[in-house]
């Protein structure tokens, strides 16, 4: 098949429409506040390790056990500076603590990664 000189390929045009419509979900959305909760709860359990990591929008992973004998670890994202420094903490401390989280439908990049759940509190259950 012969291309005219000067015409757009169609399969660029659909690559750049859905690079375009990611960008805007990733990070309009979550910043003009159109995310919306999807599902909340609390963890009980004991905090293994936490960290922080991104290359731009940096955000926090916290390692839950329920029991400090489980081989079964859950890791929850967190996005507040306050609560990761709690987590660090109660890590260190080795002290039970209740943990209350959120799930976005669509967190976007500039939460986790646009994935998982988000720790949005610390009590310690001493």
């Amino acid at each position: 098949m012969n291309k005219q000189k000067g015409s757009i390929d169609m399969g660029y045009i659909i690559t750049a429409v859905i690079l375009i419509l990611a960008l805007w979900i990733g990070i309009y959305v979550p910043i003009a506040g159109l995310h919306k909760v999807i599902s909340n709860g609390t963890h009980v359990g004991y905090v293994t390790a936490t960290e922080e990591s991104g290359l731009v929008f940096k955000t926090g992973t916290a390692y839950i056990k329920t029991d400090v004998s489980s081989s079964q670890e859950d890791s929850y994202c967190v996005i507040d500076k306050e609560v990761l420094a709690q987590l660090k903490e109660m890590s260190i401390l080795k002290e039970k603590v209740e943990l209350t989280y959120i799930s976005y439908f669509s967190a976007g990049i500039t939460n986790c990664a646009g994935e998982g759940v988000i720790i949005t509190g610390v009590n310690n259950l001493k």
